[in-house]
Protein backbone atom coordinates (compact mmCIF):
# COMPACT_ATOMS: atom_id res chain seq x y z
CA UNK A 1 0.00 0.00 0.00
CA UNK A 2 1.36 3.39 -1.04
CA UNK A 3 1.12 5.87 1.80
CA UNK A 4 2.23 9.46 1.37
CA UNK A 5 0.43 11.25 4.17
CA UNK A 6 0.23 11.01 7.93
CA UNK A 7 -3.20 9.89 9.12
CA UNK A 8 -4.73 11.48 12.22
CA UNK A 9 -6.58 8.91 14.32
CA UNK A 10 -8.61 9.23 17.52
CA UNK A 11 -9.05 6.14 19.73
CA UNK A 12 -11.94 6.32 22.21
CA UNK A 13 -12.00 3.44 24.69
CA UNK A 14 -12.24 3.37 28.48
CA UNK A 15 -9.76 0.49 28.71
CA UNK A 16 -6.20 1.86 28.76
CA UNK A 17 -4.70 -1.54 27.92
CA UNK A 18 -6.84 -1.76 24.76
CA UNK A 19 -5.80 1.74 23.71
CA UNK A 20 -2.13 0.95 24.22
CA UNK A 21 -2.36 -2.30 22.24
CA UNK A 22 -4.11 -0.56 19.37
CA UNK A 23 -1.58 2.28 19.33
CA UNK A 24 1.32 -0.16 19.24
CA UNK A 25 -0.14 -2.06 16.30
CA UNK A 26 -1.25 0.99 14.31
CA UNK A 27 2.10 2.71 14.65
CA UNK A 28 3.78 -0.44 13.35
CA UNK A 29 1.68 -0.62 10.19
CA UNK A 30 0.72 2.97 9.37
CA UNK A 31 2.22 6.44 9.39
CA UNK A 32 -0.13 7.87 12.00
CA UNK A 33 -0.61 10.52 14.65
CA UNK A 34 -2.85 9.17 17.41
CA UNK A 35 -4.83 10.87 20.15
CA UNK A 36 -6.66 9.05 22.95
CA UNK A 37 -9.90 9.54 24.85
CA UNK A 38 -11.24 7.43 27.71
CA UNK A 39 -14.88 8.45 27.19
CA UNK A 40 -17.26 9.70 24.54
CA UNK A 41 -17.38 13.17 26.08
CA UNK A 42 -13.58 13.49 26.00
CA UNK A 43 -13.55 12.25 22.42
CA UNK A 44 -16.05 14.95 21.43
CA UNK A 45 -13.91 17.63 23.11
CA UNK A 46 -10.88 16.49 21.10
CA UNK A 47 -12.93 16.52 17.87
CA UNK A 48 -14.11 20.07 18.64
CA UNK A 49 -10.55 21.19 19.35
CA UNK A 50 -9.21 19.68 16.13
CA UNK A 51 -12.03 21.11 14.04
CA UNK A 52 -11.14 24.61 15.20
CA UNK A 53 -7.50 24.16 14.18
CA UNK A 54 -5.92 23.86 10.74
CA UNK A 55 -7.71 21.33 8.53
CA UNK A 56 -4.61 19.12 8.35
CA UNK A 57 -5.07 18.31 12.02
CA UNK A 58 -8.63 17.04 11.64
CA UNK A 59 -9.17 13.36 12.37
CA UNK A 60 -9.21 11.00 9.39
CA UNK A 61 -10.64 8.12 11.44
CA UNK A 62 -12.25 7.69 14.85
CA UNK A 63 -11.99 4.23 16.45
CA UNK A 64 -14.65 4.10 19.13
CA UNK A 65 -15.82 1.55 21.69
CA UNK A 66 -19.58 1.42 22.18
CA UNK A 67 -20.00 0.66 25.88
CA UNK A 68 -17.70 2.83 28.03
CA UNK A 69 -17.96 3.38 31.78
CA UNK A 70 -19.46 6.88 31.75
CA UNK A 71 -21.14 7.10 28.33
CA UNK A 72 -21.74 5.44 24.95
CA UNK A 73 -19.88 5.56 21.65
CA UNK A 74 -23.14 6.51 19.92
CA UNK A 75 -22.73 10.01 21.38
CA UNK A 76 -19.56 10.51 19.32
CA UNK A 77 -21.27 9.36 16.13
CA UNK A 78 -24.29 11.58 16.87
CA UNK A 79 -21.93 14.56 17.23
CA UNK A 80 -20.45 13.82 13.81
CA UNK A 81 -23.93 13.65 12.25
CA UNK A 82 -25.23 16.79 13.98
CA UNK A 83 -22.21 18.78 12.84
CA UNK A 84 -22.14 17.34 9.31
CA UNK A 85 -18.62 15.96 9.76
CA UNK A 86 -17.47 13.36 7.20
CA UNK A 87 -14.91 11.71 9.49
CA UNK A 88 -14.73 7.93 9.10
CA UNK A 89 -16.18 6.29 12.23
CA UNK A 90 -15.37 2.72 13.28
CA UNK A 91 -17.55 1.23 16.04
CA UNK A 92 -16.35 -1.60 18.27
CA UNK A 93 -19.09 -3.59 19.97
CA UNK A 94 -20.13 -7.11 20.87
CA UNK A 95 -23.55 -6.15 19.47
CA UNK A 96 -24.17 -5.55 15.79
CA UNK A 97 -25.46 -2.06 14.84
CA UNK A 98 -28.88 -3.60 14.10
CA UNK A 99 -29.09 -4.67 17.74
CA UNK A 100 -28.38 -1.18 19.08
CA UNK A 101 -31.42 1.12 19.16
CA UNK A 102 -29.58 4.31 18.17
CA UNK A 103 -27.77 2.80 15.20
CA UNK A 104 -30.58 0.63 13.80
CA UNK A 105 -32.76 3.73 13.38
CA UNK A 106 -30.16 5.46 11.19
CA UNK A 107 -29.41 4.88 7.51
CA UNK A 108 -25.75 4.01 8.15
CA UNK A 109 -25.07 3.66 4.41
CA UNK A 110 -25.39 7.45 4.17
CA UNK A 111 -22.39 7.96 6.44
CA UNK A 112 -18.73 6.91 6.70
CA UNK A 113 -19.67 4.23 9.23
CA UNK A 114 -17.79 0.96 9.77
CA UNK A 115 -18.25 -1.82 12.31
CA UNK A 116 -15.86 -4.32 13.87
CA UNK A 117 -17.34 -6.94 16.24
CA UNK A 118 -15.85 -7.55 19.69
CA UNK A 119 -13.85 -9.38 20.70
CA UNK A 120 -11.78 -8.53 17.61
CA UNK A 121 -8.30 -9.59 16.57
CA UNK A 122 -5.74 -7.00 15.56
CA UNK A 123 -5.31 -8.51 12.09
CA UNK A 124 -8.95 -7.65 11.39
CA UNK A 125 -8.38 -4.10 12.63
CA UNK A 126 -5.35 -3.68 10.34
CA UNK A 127 -7.14 -5.01 7.24
CA UNK A 128 -10.20 -2.86 7.94
CA UNK A 129 -8.06 0.25 8.33
CA UNK A 130 -6.19 -0.51 5.11
CA UNK A 131 -9.54 -0.45 3.34
CA UNK A 132 -10.83 2.63 5.16
CA UNK A 133 -7.70 4.68 4.59
CA UNK A 134 -7.32 3.72 0.95
CA UNK A 135 -9.63 6.56 -0.15
CA UNK A 136 -7.18 9.01 1.40
CA UNK A 137 -4.24 7.27 -0.23
CA UNK A 138 -5.78 7.97 -3.62
CA UNK A 139 -4.99 11.63 -3.02
CA UNK A 140 -1.29 10.86 -2.68
CA UNK A 141 1.56 12.16 -4.80
CA UNK A 142 1.29 9.39 -7.38
CA UNK A 143 -1.16 7.98 -9.92
CA UNK A 144 -0.80 4.26 -10.69
CA UNK A 145 -1.24 3.14 -14.31
CA UNK A 146 -0.79 -0.18 -16.08
CA UNK A 147 1.78 -0.68 -18.83
CA UNK A 148 -1.01 -0.85 -21.44
CA UNK A 149 -2.59 2.38 -20.20
CA UNK A 150 0.77 4.11 -20.28
CA UNK A 151 1.45 3.05 -23.85
CA UNK A 152 -2.09 3.79 -25.07
CA UNK A 153 -2.78 7.08 -23.30
CA UNK A 154 0.16 8.53 -21.37
CA UNK A 155 3.21 8.04 -23.59
CA UNK A 156 2.23 11.08 -25.67
CA UNK A 157 2.49 13.43 -22.68
CA UNK A 158 5.53 14.96 -20.98
CA UNK A 159 5.29 13.59 -17.44
CA UNK A 160 7.56 12.24 -14.68
CA UNK A 161 7.33 8.45 -14.31
CA UNK A 162 8.30 6.35 -11.26
CA UNK A 163 8.45 2.73 -10.22
CA UNK A 164 7.96 1.50 -6.66
CA UNK A 165 10.72 -0.64 -5.16
CA UNK A 166 9.42 -0.76 -1.58
CA UNK A 167 6.68 0.53 0.71
CA UNK A 168 8.24 3.99 0.84
CA UNK A 169 10.86 3.75 -1.91
CA UNK A 170 10.15 5.26 -5.34
CA UNK A 171 12.59 5.67 -8.22
CA UNK A 172 12.06 8.18 -11.03
CA UNK A 173 12.74 6.47 -14.36
CA UNK A 174 11.60 9.31 -16.62
CA UNK A 175 12.40 12.91 -15.76
CA UNK A 176 10.72 15.43 -18.05
CA UNK A 177 13.63 17.78 -17.46
CA UNK A 178 16.18 15.24 -18.61
CA UNK A 179 14.87 12.56 -20.99
CA UNK A 180 17.82 10.44 -22.03
CA UNK A 181 16.20 7.28 -23.40
CA UNK A 182 12.89 7.20 -25.23
CA UNK A 183 12.68 3.39 -24.83
CA UNK A 184 13.09 3.35 -21.06
CA UNK A 185 9.48 2.19 -20.44
CA UNK A 186 9.89 -0.74 -22.82
CA UNK A 187 13.07 -1.78 -21.03
CA UNK A 188 11.26 -1.91 -17.68
CA UNK A 189 8.30 -3.77 -19.20
CA UNK A 190 10.77 -6.33 -20.58
CA UNK A 191 12.08 -6.73 -17.01
CA UNK A 192 8.57 -7.61 -15.80
CA UNK A 193 7.41 -4.21 -14.52
CA UNK A 194 3.67 -3.90 -15.25
CA UNK A 195 2.72 -0.86 -13.14
CA UNK A 196 4.06 2.67 -13.30
CA UNK A 197 3.50 5.72 -11.10
CA UNK A 198 2.90 9.19 -12.51
CA UNK A 199 3.29 12.52 -10.75
CA UNK A 200 -0.31 13.33 -9.73
CA UNK A 201 -0.14 17.10 -10.32
CA UNK A 202 1.37 16.60 -13.79
CA UNK A 203 -1.18 13.87 -14.53
CA UNK A 204 -4.06 16.22 -13.70
CA UNK A 205 -2.79 18.73 -16.25
CA UNK A 206 -2.52 15.98 -18.87
CA UNK A 207 -6.03 14.76 -18.05
CA UNK A 208 -7.46 18.19 -18.86
CA UNK A 209 -6.21 17.72 -22.43
CA UNK A 210 -7.47 14.13 -22.43
CA UNK A 211 -10.95 15.28 -21.36
CA UNK A 212 -11.09 17.95 -24.05
CA UNK A 213 -9.96 15.55 -26.80
CA UNK A 214 -12.40 12.80 -25.78
CA UNK A 215 -15.33 15.21 -25.45
CA UNK A 216 -14.71 16.77 -28.87
CA UNK A 217 -14.47 13.32 -30.49
CA UNK A 218 -17.67 11.97 -28.89
CA UNK A 219 -19.57 15.21 -29.59
CA UNK A 220 -18.74 14.96 -33.30
CA UNK A 221 -19.73 11.30 -33.44
CA UNK A 222 -23.04 11.86 -31.65
CA UNK A 223 -23.99 14.94 -33.71
CA UNK A 224 -23.17 13.28 -37.02
CA UNK A 225 -25.76 10.54 -36.39
CA UNK A 226 -23.18 8.15 -37.78
CA UNK A 227 -22.31 4.74 -36.42
CA UNK A 228 -20.58 4.52 -33.06
CA UNK A 229 -18.76 1.21 -32.95
CA UNK A 230 -18.55 -0.87 -29.82
CA UNK A 231 -14.74 -0.46 -29.97
CA UNK A 232 -15.09 3.35 -29.74
CA UNK A 233 -17.57 3.03 -26.87
CA UNK A 234 -15.39 0.56 -24.98
CA UNK A 235 -12.34 2.80 -25.37
CA UNK A 236 -14.38 5.74 -24.00
CA UNK A 237 -15.22 3.66 -20.90
CA UNK A 238 -11.55 2.91 -20.32
CA UNK A 239 -10.59 6.55 -20.69
CA UNK A 240 -13.38 7.84 -18.44
CA UNK A 241 -12.38 5.33 -15.75
CA UNK A 242 -8.80 6.66 -15.83
CA UNK A 243 -10.02 10.26 -15.77
CA UNK A 244 -12.43 9.74 -12.88
CA UNK A 245 -9.80 8.01 -10.74
CA UNK A 246 -7.39 10.91 -11.18
CA UNK A 247 -9.69 13.92 -11.18
CA UNK A 248 -12.68 12.70 -9.19
CA UNK A 249 -16.28 12.97 -10.33
CA UNK A 250 -16.79 16.54 -9.12
CA UNK A 251 -13.83 17.74 -11.22
CA UNK A 252 -14.86 15.98 -14.42
CA UNK A 253 -17.16 17.62 -16.91
CA UNK A 254 -20.61 16.14 -16.37
CA UNK A 255 -21.27 16.61 -20.07
CA UNK A 256 -18.37 14.25 -20.83
CA UNK A 257 -19.84 11.54 -18.61
CA UNK A 258 -23.19 12.03 -20.37
CA UNK A 259 -21.52 11.70 -23.77
CA UNK A 260 -19.75 8.48 -22.72
CA UNK A 261 -23.12 7.11 -21.56
CA UNK A 262 -24.88 8.22 -24.76
CA UNK A 263 -22.12 6.78 -26.99
CA UNK A 264 -22.38 3.44 -25.21
CA UNK A 265 -26.17 3.34 -25.63
CA UNK A 266 -25.88 4.25 -29.33
CA UNK A 267 -23.26 1.56 -29.91
CA UNK A 268 -25.65 -1.13 -28.60
CA UNK A 269 -27.48 -0.83 -31.93
CA UNK A 270 -24.43 -2.35 -33.65
CA UNK A 271 -24.15 -5.45 -31.45
CA UNK A 272 -25.43 -8.34 -33.57
CA UNK A 273 -24.49 -11.38 -31.49
CA UNK A 274 -23.68 -11.60 -27.81
CA UNK A 275 -21.18 -14.43 -28.36
CA UNK A 276 -19.09 -12.25 -30.70
CA UNK A 277 -19.14 -9.43 -28.16
CA UNK A 278 -17.90 -11.78 -25.43
CA UNK A 279 -15.08 -13.06 -27.63
CA UNK A 280 -14.02 -9.48 -28.35
CA UNK A 281 -13.80 -8.76 -24.63
CA UNK A 282 -11.84 -11.92 -23.89
CA UNK A 283 -9.27 -10.97 -26.51
CA UNK A 284 -8.83 -7.52 -24.93
CA UNK A 285 -8.15 -8.88 -21.44
CA UNK A 286 -9.39 -5.76 -19.60
CA UNK A 287 -12.06 -7.13 -17.27
CA UNK A 288 -13.32 -3.96 -15.56
CA UNK A 289 -13.87 -2.10 -18.84
CA UNK A 290 -15.35 -5.15 -20.59
CA UNK A 291 -17.62 -5.90 -17.64
CA UNK A 292 -18.90 -2.31 -17.61
CA UNK A 293 -19.90 -2.41 -21.28
CA UNK A 294 -21.37 -5.92 -21.18
CA UNK A 295 -23.47 -5.17 -18.08
CA UNK A 296 -24.82 -1.99 -19.67
CA UNK A 297 -25.62 -3.78 -22.93
CA UNK A 298 -27.43 -6.66 -21.20
CA UNK A 299 -29.50 -4.30 -19.04
CA UNK A 300 -30.49 -2.19 -22.04
CA UNK A 301 -31.38 -5.22 -24.16
CA UNK A 302 -33.48 -7.00 -21.52
CA UNK A 303 -35.14 -3.83 -20.21
CA UNK A 304 -36.95 -3.31 -23.52
CA UNK A 305 -39.41 -6.06 -22.53
CA UNK A 306 -40.52 -4.37 -19.30
CA UNK A 307 -43.26 -1.78 -18.80
CA UNK A 308 -40.76 0.46 -17.00
CA UNK A 309 -38.44 0.62 -20.02
CA UNK A 310 -37.55 4.19 -20.97
CA UNK A 311 -34.51 6.22 -21.99
CA UNK A 312 -33.97 7.52 -18.46
CA UNK A 313 -33.79 4.03 -16.94
CA UNK A 314 -31.39 2.85 -19.66
CA UNK A 315 -29.17 5.80 -18.80
CA UNK A 316 -29.31 4.85 -15.11
CA UNK A 317 -28.09 1.29 -15.69
CA UNK A 318 -25.46 2.47 -18.18
CA UNK A 319 -24.17 5.07 -15.71
CA UNK A 320 -24.16 2.48 -12.91
CA UNK A 321 -22.14 0.13 -15.11
CA UNK A 322 -19.44 2.82 -15.42
CA UNK A 323 -19.19 3.28 -11.67
CA UNK A 324 -19.76 -0.20 -10.22
CA UNK A 325 -16.06 -1.16 -10.02
CA UNK A 326 -14.54 2.31 -10.18
CA UNK A 327 -12.97 2.08 -6.70
CA UNK A 328 -11.06 -1.09 -7.64
CA UNK A 329 -7.75 -1.06 -9.52
CA UNK A 330 -7.31 -4.83 -9.77
CA UNK A 331 -9.27 -6.90 -12.30
CA UNK A 332 -8.97 -9.99 -10.10
CA UNK A 333 -10.74 -8.28 -7.19
CA UNK A 334 -13.52 -7.10 -9.51
CA UNK A 335 -14.16 -10.70 -10.63
CA UNK A 336 -15.19 -11.92 -7.15
CA UNK A 337 -18.89 -12.75 -6.83
CA UNK A 338 -18.93 -15.29 -4.00
CA UNK A 339 -16.94 -14.33 -0.88
CA UNK A 340 -17.08 -17.90 0.43
CA UNK A 341 -14.95 -18.97 -2.54
CA UNK A 342 -12.56 -16.02 -2.27
CA UNK A 343 -9.00 -16.94 -1.24
CA UNK A 344 -7.59 -13.40 -0.96
CA UNK A 345 -6.02 -12.18 2.27
CA UNK A 346 -8.23 -10.25 4.70
CA UNK A 347 -7.18 -6.76 3.56
CA UNK A 348 -8.10 -7.57 -0.06
CA UNK A 349 -11.38 -9.18 1.01
CA UNK A 350 -12.25 -5.96 2.80
CA UNK A 351 -11.54 -4.00 -0.39
CA UNK A 352 -13.95 -6.29 -2.23
CA UNK A 353 -16.66 -6.00 0.43
CA UNK A 354 -16.43 -2.22 0.66
CA UNK A 355 -16.01 -1.41 -3.05
CA UNK A 356 -19.76 -1.07 -3.82
CA UNK A 357 -20.06 1.51 -1.05
CA UNK A 358 -16.86 3.31 -2.05
CA UNK A 359 -17.83 3.36 -5.73
CA UNK A 360 -21.27 4.73 -4.84
CA UNK A 361 -19.62 7.41 -2.71
CA UNK A 362 -17.81 8.68 -5.82
CA UNK A 363 -21.10 9.76 -7.38
CA UNK A 364 -22.10 13.38 -6.82
CA UNK A 365 -25.59 13.17 -5.27
CA UNK A 366 -26.80 16.45 -6.75
CA UNK A 367 -29.93 15.04 -8.40
CA UNK A 368 -32.53 12.32 -7.97
CA UNK A 369 -31.08 10.59 -11.06
CA UNK A 370 -27.61 10.41 -9.48
CA UNK A 371 -29.03 9.17 -6.17
CA UNK A 372 -30.78 6.31 -7.93
CA UNK A 373 -27.59 5.46 -9.85
CA UNK A 374 -25.65 5.47 -6.56
CA UNK A 375 -28.20 3.06 -5.03
CA UNK A 376 -27.81 0.69 -7.99
CA UNK A 377 -24.01 0.77 -7.55
CA UNK A 378 -24.25 0.33 -3.77
CA UNK A 379 -26.47 -2.75 -4.11
CA UNK A 380 -24.94 -4.38 -7.20
CA UNK A 381 -23.42 -7.30 -5.27
CA UNK A 382 -26.56 -8.11 -3.26
CA UNK A 383 -28.05 -11.55 -3.86
CA UNK A 384 -31.58 -13.01 -3.44
CA UNK A 385 -30.60 -15.28 -0.52
CA UNK A 386 -29.02 -12.41 1.45
CA UNK A 387 -25.47 -13.70 0.94
CA UNK A 388 -24.36 -10.63 -1.01
CA UNK A 389 -22.43 -7.59 0.17
CA UNK A 390 -22.03 -5.04 1.62
CA UNK A 391 -25.60 -4.90 3.04
CA UNK A 392 -26.80 -8.55 2.91
CA UNK A 393 -30.12 -7.53 1.35
CA UNK A 394 -32.67 -10.21 0.53
CA UNK A 395 -34.69 -10.85 -2.63
CA UNK A 396 -37.44 -8.35 -1.80
CA UNK A 397 -35.17 -5.58 -0.50
CA UNK A 398 -34.08 -4.31 -3.91
CA UNK A 399 -36.28 -2.71 -6.57
CA UNK A 400 -36.84 -4.01 -10.10
CA UNK A 401 -34.11 -1.97 -11.82
CA UNK A 402 -31.59 -2.98 -9.13
CA UNK A 403 -32.61 -6.63 -9.52
CA UNK A 404 -32.07 -6.38 -13.28
CA UNK A 405 -28.67 -4.77 -12.85
CA UNK A 406 -27.51 -7.26 -10.19
CA UNK A 407 -28.39 -10.27 -12.28
CA UNK A 408 -26.90 -8.88 -15.51
CA UNK A 409 -23.71 -7.82 -13.71
CA UNK A 410 -23.39 -11.33 -12.23
CA UNK A 411 -24.05 -12.94 -15.62
CA UNK A 412 -21.46 -10.68 -17.27
CA UNK A 413 -18.86 -11.75 -14.71
CA UNK A 414 -19.54 -15.45 -15.31
CA UNK A 415 -19.29 -15.31 -19.11
CA UNK A 416 -16.15 -13.15 -19.00
CA UNK A 417 -14.34 -15.36 -16.48
CA UNK A 418 -15.31 -18.79 -17.83
CA UNK A 419 -12.26 -20.08 -19.71
CA UNK A 420 -13.90 -22.78 -21.81
CA UNK A 421 -16.37 -21.99 -24.59
CA UNK A 422 -19.47 -20.45 -23.06
CA UNK A 423 -22.73 -22.35 -23.24
CA UNK A 424 -24.91 -19.34 -22.51
CA UNK A 425 -28.04 -21.41 -22.00
CA UNK A 426 -26.39 -23.51 -19.28
CA UNK A 427 -25.08 -20.39 -17.53
CA UNK A 428 -28.52 -18.79 -17.76
CA UNK A 429 -30.19 -21.87 -16.30
CA UNK A 430 -27.73 -21.91 -13.38
CA UNK A 431 -28.61 -18.30 -12.62
CA UNK A 432 -32.28 -19.21 -12.82
CA UNK A 433 -31.82 -21.51 -9.83
CA UNK A 434 -30.31 -18.68 -7.81
CA UNK A 435 -32.43 -15.69 -8.81
CA UNK A 436 -36.04 -16.94 -9.07
CA UNK A 437 -37.25 -15.04 -5.98
CA UNK A 438 -38.67 -11.71 -4.86
CA UNK A 439 -37.88 -8.67 -7.02
CA UNK A 440 -35.62 -10.85 -9.18
CA UNK A 441 -38.35 -13.28 -10.26
CA UNK A 442 -39.81 -11.29 -13.17
CA UNK A 443 -36.32 -10.39 -14.43
CA UNK A 444 -35.20 -13.99 -14.15
CA UNK A 445 -38.23 -15.38 -16.01
CA UNK A 446 -37.74 -13.04 -18.95
CA UNK A 447 -33.98 -13.59 -18.97
CA UNK A 448 -34.38 -17.37 -19.20
CA UNK A 449 -37.10 -17.06 -21.86
CA UNK A 450 -34.88 -14.93 -24.08
CA UNK A 451 -31.87 -17.20 -23.74
CA UNK A 452 -33.82 -20.38 -24.33
CA UNK A 453 -35.36 -18.81 -27.42
CA UNK A 454 -32.00 -17.57 -28.69
CA UNK A 455 -33.18 -13.95 -28.67
CA UNK A 456 -30.00 -12.52 -27.17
Amino acid sequence: MIQNKIFNILIADDDENVREAMISVLESFFDVQIQEASSASLAIEKIKSNQSNDSQNKFDVILCDYDMKTDKGEEVFKYLIDNNLKTKFVLFSSYSPNELTFFKNIDLDSYNFFYIPKPFDLDLLISKLETILSSSISKSKYVQVSKDDFNNYWSQYSIDVYIQLGVDKFVKIIDTKNIEDADVIKKYIDKGINLFLLDRDQAKECVKTMINTLEIDLTKRLKSNGEITKEVAIDSIHQIHSILKIMGVSEVSLSLIDKVIDSNIKSFENVKELSQLIELFKSKGDFITSHSYLTAYLCSHLMKSFSWYNENNVKKTTAASLFQNLSLDDDELAKVEDLSKCNFEMSLKDQIIEHPRRSADMIDLNSQFNKEVADIVLNHHERPDGSGFPRSLGASQVNSIQALFNMMSHFATIVLTTEEDNNLKIIAQDLNNEYMAGSYKEVCQLFIKKYLNDEI
